[in-house]
């Protein structure tokens, strides 16, 4: 990926931003993107990316009364039920489109012997990734001083979990429905994306493909976002930190503004054809 010139990255009134190309990893533009801050329900990328790694969708997996209710003040859920068998496969979408912390407590404690070494394994796999400002106490992202991470690691994580196929797929759905289960003959609501960069309009010749939105009172609003344009761009955006009455519209908004900046001042450019020798001898001492 090639910049054309050096436009200045749009005004975004955030604690940190990082915009890179999702093919190679590289940093197109940053703002205090090693800065440690809370990342609240972003945290259910690496959850996910974990759940994929490890698990089998169609497993079917129960809720522990403390699965359900330790989901944080004022933690968003879906109203599973103690006792309750859902597929990872719901639990997994129930998680990442309408952000429901108890599906990423559910995951945790029936992927792993308990709770606490599903999170040893969420952070051994962030060191692995070269997540190293980053530190999990849930898989839920529910409010803790000692959870936290930044902006990078969050773009490290994301890069890495777009490569799964079935991340691929989830985050990119604009709405759930979930199967019936023991507890629930049927669901009341289909479940609806809390990811306005998704499910809003633009005006770009580019495809909105996920990711994943947080909120806590302490973190503000935060969005891992990415998106690909018809020329083969592919890129993913980190915001964290928009504190506005409006902050879920506006971390959105940023986020465009940030993909499309992107969009506009970069480009993929073949720089040597396919099997073309540049230098066949080249002395080695």
């Amino acid at each position: 990926v090639t910049a054309p010139g050096h436009a200045e990255p749009p005004d975004i009134d955030a604690e940190a931003y990082i915009l890179i190309d999702a093919n190679t990893g590289r940093v197109l533009c940053e703002y205090n993107s090693n800065t440690v801050l809370y990342p609240a329900s972003t945290t259910k990328v690496m959850t996910a990316l974990l759940a994929i790694e490890m698990g089998d969708m169609d497993e079917i997996m129960t809720a522990s009364a403390a699965a359900v209710y330790d989901i944080g003040k004022d933690g968003m859920n879906i109203g599973i039920m103690p006792g309750e068998e859902l597929t990872l496969e719901d639990l997994l979408n129930a998680m990442m489109v309408r952000s429901a912390n108890e599906a990423a407590n559910i995951i945790a404690e029936n992927l792993s012997e308990s709770r606490e070494e599903f999170i040893n394994l969420m952070n051994k796999r962030a060191r692995e990734l070269g997540a190293l400002n980053t530190n999990f106490v849930n898989p839920c992202g529910a409010h803790d001083d000692n959870h936290y991470t930044t902006a990078a690691d969050l773009a490290k994580i994301a890069y890495h979990a777009m490569k799964l196929p079935k991340f691929r797929e989830v985050v990119r759905k604009t709405e759930h429905s979930m199967s019936p289960t023991n507890k629930h003959s049927q669901w009341d609501t289909v479940l609806y994306s809390t990811n306005h960069l998704l499910t809003g309009k633009h005006d770009g010749d580019y495809t909105v493909t996920g990711i994943k939105t947080g909120y806590t009172n302490p973190a503000g609003h935060n969005l891992v976002s990415s998106a690909e344009n018809s020329s083969g761009v592919s890129l993913i955006a980190v915001v964290m930190g928009v504190r506005d009455y409006n902050g879920s519209r506006l971390v959105a908004e940023y986020s465009r503004k940030l993909l499309e900046y992107g969009f506009e001042n970069y480009s993929i450019q073949n720089i040597i054809p396919r099997n073309h020798v540049i230098k066949k001898d080249v002395e080695v001492v």
